[in-house]
């Protein structure tokens, strides 16, 4: 099974894209408040997609957007 979900945003950088699933990593250049964050989102995303067997991918172009994939086993 394949669950993607898209969208147009600022996209992040390839040097930064290594980084995305590390536990209390943050990637951008903002300060603004309403983007805070611990920086456990994805890292969490990723663990329990592993437990399930799985993984997340992520696709990103710097200007474009990015495109995360949830992929797991079919049972």
């Amino acid at each position: 099974m394949h669950l993607g979900v898209a969208d147009t945003g600022v996209g992040i950088t390839p040097e930064n894209q290594s980084r995305l699933f590390r536990a209390f990593e943050q990637v951008g250049e903002t300060k603004d408040p309403k983007f805070e964050g611990t920086g456990l989102g994805l890292y969490i995303s990723q663990k329990l997609a592993g437990i399930l067997g799985g993984e997340i991918m992520m696709d990103s172009t710097p200007g474009a957007g990015s495109t995360f994939t949830l992929s797991l086993p079919a049972a």
